[in-house]
């Protein structure tokens, strides 16, 4: 469990670092325990509608961070959506 926590710790550093490190954002997301008025749910839905500015990967990891977060907080019409979006876009940055 502690390493888990120590990674979520680098992870968020990451994050507030470079606010457009989507990758950073996914694997926040993976260590995370979300909470319906979360600061970096807030933050990934802002960037999220902002995807058009980013590679298509960035997109899908955004994507697919909040369908991680969503998941948690029981969500799962928004995390199903996410999960949708993030893998057709998965597929398309990856051809």
């Amino acid at each position: 469990m502690g390493e888990i926590s120590e990674a979520e710790k680098h992870f968020s550093e990451a994050v507030r670092l470079d606010p457009r490190a989507t990758d950073a954002h996914y694997d926040y997301a993976q260590t995370h325990r979300y909470a319906e008025d979360d600061a970096h749910l807030s933050a990934l839905e802002a960037l999220y509608l902002k995807r058009a500015d980013l590679a298509a990967s960035q997109a899908a990891n955004l994507g697919f961070a909040l369908a991680s977060a969503y998941d948690q907080l029981h969500r799962y019409d928004l995390a199903f959506t996410h999960l949708q979006e993030a893998n057709a876009t998965w597929r398309t940055a990856a051809m």
